[in-house]
C-alpha cells in the first residue's frame, strides 16, 4: 500500500513496457593483463605481481521481460609481491563471496593463484512497471563518484580501480515505477546471521530538475536512514548522499554514525574535467594506519577511516586517443594523510586498452614524523570482446 500513496506524490503518470528483446542471448567481457611494481619497501625490496584477469558476461532473453545473467571473473596472480603476502589465496577467495559460495580456488600456492567465480547471477523480471531482480546483482544506491553513504549494499573503494563493475549482493529487489520521473525500490540481502541483514526501502523522484532520493531500512544490526540529491548548481553537477547509522539493540544507549559526502564536477573549455567531493565521517578518528585506509572491505557507514577527507581530480584528453588524470584524496587531520593517484589512459585501437596508474601513500600514521608510506605503478593492458 505505501508504494501506491507515495507514487500518487508523482506529478505525471506514465505507463512503461518492457523494451523488445530483438537478440535470444548475447556475450561479452574482456582480458586483462596488470604488472604491478610496488614500491613500499624502498630500492631494495621492490616487489612485483602480475594479474591476468578474465570476464565473461552472459545474458539470456529466453521471452520478452524476463532475462537471466551470469557474469564471471576469472584471475590469475603470479610473483614476489604475492609470495611476500601469506594466505593470500584464501583471503582472496573468502572475500570473493556474499551468502552463498560462488568462487573456486582452483591454484592455491605461494607464488601462483587461479581462482574464478560468478559475482552475477540472477533473473529479471519485468512487467510493466514492475521489475524483480532475485540472486547476485549489484544494488548501487550512491550517487557520488568516490563515497557513497547511501550505497548500503555494495560499498565499493575507490583503490580497487581493476574491479569495474563493483561487488555484488546475494539479494531479492523489486521495483516499482511509479511514471518516468519516480519509483519505488524494495530490496532485502538473504542472510544467515543477524549482523548480514540488509533490507531497506527506497524511494526516487523529480523535482525541479533535481532528482532526489530517500532510504530506510536496517544494515548490520543498524537502523539507517538516508537521503541524496543529484542536479546541477550553476553550469555544474552538484550531488549529495547522507546516511545516519544507530544501532538498533540499544538505541538510546548508544551514539549512532553519521556519513556525509558532497561533490561539485564540471567539464571547461579544453575539455577539462573537475571533480571535488567532501566526506565527513563522524565514527572517523584523527589517526589510522595505511591498511585502514586500503581495505577493501569497507561499509557505508565507514567509507573513509578519518573524520574529514577531500576529493578532487582533474582529467584532461589530450589527444582523442589519450587521457590523462590527476586525483588527490587528502584529510586533514593528526595524520595529514595524502594519496596521489596520477594516471594515463591510451586506446591502441578499437577494444585495446592501455593503462599507467600510480598510487602514492603519505602520511605520518601513528608516527612522530611525516614521510612517504607506499607506493605501487600499475600497467595494464585490456583487451574487450
Amino acid at each position: 500500500m505505501l508504494i501506491f500513496v507515495l507514487c500518487a506524490i508523482a506529478q505525471q503518470d506514465s505507463s512503461s513496457s518492457a523494451p523488445t528483446k530483438l537478440k535470444k542471448w548475447e556475450l561479452h567481457g574482456y582480458i586483462k593483463d596488470l604488472e604491478t611494481v610496488n614500491l613500499s619497501g624502498g630500492a631494495n625490496n621492490i616487489l612485483t605481481n602480475n594479474l591476468i584477469h578474465n570476464r565473461i558476461n552472459f545474458h539470456w532473453f529466453p521471452v520478452t521481460g524476463l532475462t537471466f545473467v551470469f557474469e564471471a571473473r576469472t584471475r590469475i596472480y603470479f610473483g614476489s609481491l604475492i609470495n611476500a603476502s601469506p594466505g593470500f589465496g584464501t583471503a582472496l577467495n573468502n572475500s570473493s563471496n556474499d551468502i552463498y559460495k560462488m568462487s573456486v580456488l582452483i591454484v592455491n600456492e605461494r607464488s601462483f593463484i587461479f581462482q574464478t567465480m560468478l559475482d552475477r547471477a540472477f533473473v529479471d523480471f519485468t512487467r510493466g512497471k514492475w521489475d524483480i531482480k532475485l540472486g547476485r546483482q549489484r544494488i548501487n544506491w550512491g550517487v557520488n563518484l568516490v563515497w557513497n553513504p547511501n550505497d548500503i549494499f555494495n560499498a565499493y573503494s575507490f583503490y580497487d580501480f581493476d574491479y569495474e563493475e563493483h561487488p555484488g549482493s546475494d539479494a531479492l529487489r523489486v521495483t516499482y515505477y511509479c511514471n518516468t520521473n519516480s519509483s519505488i525500490e524494495l530490496a532485502g540481502k538473504i542472510a544467515t546471521r543477524t549482523d548480514q541483514i540488509v533490507a531497506a526501502a527506497l524511494y526516487k523522484f523529480n523535482r525541479k530538475q533535481y532528482d532526489f532520493q530517500f532510504i530506510g531500512g536496517v544494515a548490520h544490526r543498524d537502523l539507517v536512514a538516508g537521503w541524496g540529491w543529484a542536479g546541477h548548481l550553476g553550469g555544474a553537477g552538484f550531488k549529495g548522499e547522507m546516511s545516519f547509522f544507530q544501532p538498533y539493540s540499544k538505541p538510546f544507549d548508544t551514539v549512532g554514525n553519521f556519513s556525509g559526502s558532497i561533490s561539485v564536477d564540471n567539464v571547461f573549455k579544453n575539455n577539462w574535467y573537475l571533480n571535488v567531493s567532501f566526506l565527513y565521517n563522524s565514527g572517523g578518528g584523527m589517526r589510522a594506519n595505511l591498511g585502514d585506509i586500503t581495505a577493501i572491505a569497507i561499509s557505508a557507514k565507514n567509507l573513509y577511516p578519518y573524520r574529514y577527507s577531500l576529493f578532487t581530480e582533474v582529467t584532461y584528453p589530450a589527444t582523442p586517443l589519450l587521457n590523462t588524470s590527476l586525483a588527490v584524496i587528502y584529510s586533514p587531520s593528526g595524520d595529514n594523510a595524502v594519496f596521489v593517484n596520477p594516471g594515463i589512459s591510451y586506446s591502441i585501437k578499437e577494444n585495446w586498452d592501455l593503462d599507467l596508474v600510480g598510487q602514492v601513500f603519505m602520511g605520518s600514521f601513528y608516527q612522530s614524523s611525516y614521510k612517504f608510506q607506499g607506493a605501487a605503478i600499475y600497467t595494464r593492458l585490456k583487451w574487450s570482446f
